[in-house]
């Protein structure tokens, strides 16, 4: 460790133009809690190995975490607040585009639930936290994943880490879409039979 007589510090023989600097290779392991503050208008960096910054804490909404050519991989969290959410969608990225086959009949054969997680669910969370989450995790509503996937497989993942089945309840919307729109037609269908039958009389 080098610390020179600006104050500045560096771990494996070097120091950089910042306060505190761990050269590329290196690892740094912190046990226990870790703060970084910035102070007002300034945020939490972290750049990857080219100096571009990933991931930013800024303030004002400036924020970000990831790039979309520099993806994090799996997020976990109790809760995610946003007032957005966006998922790639433009056709330049898109190919092999067909229409979406019939989903009335997949729609109406997915059992839709009310449910309570299991206490065990949260046994690996803070214990300071127990009480709140499992209160958070009554009168739920979804579907069970095995059951969707005899329908919708590729709606379902199996998390090997964690040893469960996971839903992507954002692509189910499409099919939702594709069935408002069959049971149009047919509904359209219905009116048009009863106008000729109002007619008739």
């Amino acid at each position: 460790m080098i610390v020179d007589d600006g104050g500045d510090v560096g771990i494996g023989g070097s120091y950089g133009s910042t306060k505190f600097t761990v050269p590329l290779g290196l690892a740094l392991e912190v046990s226990g809690e870790v703060y970084m503050n910035g102070g007002v208008g300034k945020g939490v960096y972290i750049q990857d190995y080219i100096g571009d910054v990933i991931f930013t804490g800024g303030f004002n909404n400036e924020g970000f975490l990831g790039k979309y050519n520099e993806r994090w991989g799996d997020i976990y969290g109790e809760s995610i607040h946003y007032d957005n959410l966006y998922q790639g969608s433009d056709i330049s990225i898109k190919e092999n585009i067909v229409p979406l086959e019939s989903a009335l009949v997949k729609i109406l054969a997915i059992n839709a639930v009310k449910y309570d997680l299991k206490a065990s669910y949260y046994e690996n969370s803070d214990p300071e936290l127990i009480d709140e989450l499992i209160s958070s995790g009554k009168n739920k509503v979804g579907v069970i994943a095995q059951e969707l996937d005899d329908i919708l497989p590729n709606l379902v993942k199996f998390n090997e880490e964690a040893g469960i089945h996971m839903v992507n309840y954002v692509d189910m919307i499409p099919y939702l879409i594709k069935a408002i729109q069959e049971q149009q037609v047919v509904i359209d269908e219905l009116k048009s039979k009863v106008n000729l039958l109002e007619i008739g009389k």
